[in-house]
């Protein structure tokens, strides 16, 4: 059975690809997202879950997260994070590994 880690390696590019979907999206698509969205990768051999979180702040403006979750064992789990905040009429900023600890 492969280790967590190596299913996170593996799912990685379905998450960058799911982020660089998000960062071309309008702002009023993203903000009409819910507050978070999970699939889950069912042709990894582990429990691998791909969510996007999604917040308004009228000092952020929209800020988008996106979460891989790979379970491991005794509790354990791999995580890939990555996200951006946006406001209107900016280009998007990415998220600080600060801002992205929450998520981990």
């Amino acid at each position: 059975m492969p280790s967590a880690k190596q299913v996170c390696i593996g799912a990685t590019p379905q998450a960058e690809a799911l982020l660089a979907d998000l960062l071309a999206a309008s702002i009023e698509h993203l903000a009409s997202l819910p507050e978070s969205s999970t699939v889950y990768l069912k042709e990894f051999r582990k429990p691998t879950a791909l969510t996007t979180y999604r917040d308004t702040k009228a000092d952020v403006g929209v800020r988008i997260v996106v979460q891989l979750a790979v379970d491991g064992w005794l509790g354990s789990a791999r995580f890939w994070v990555n996200g951006f905040s946006l406001k209107q009429g900016e280009a998007p900023i990415r998220l600080t590994p600060e801002q992205l600890y929450d998520f981990h």
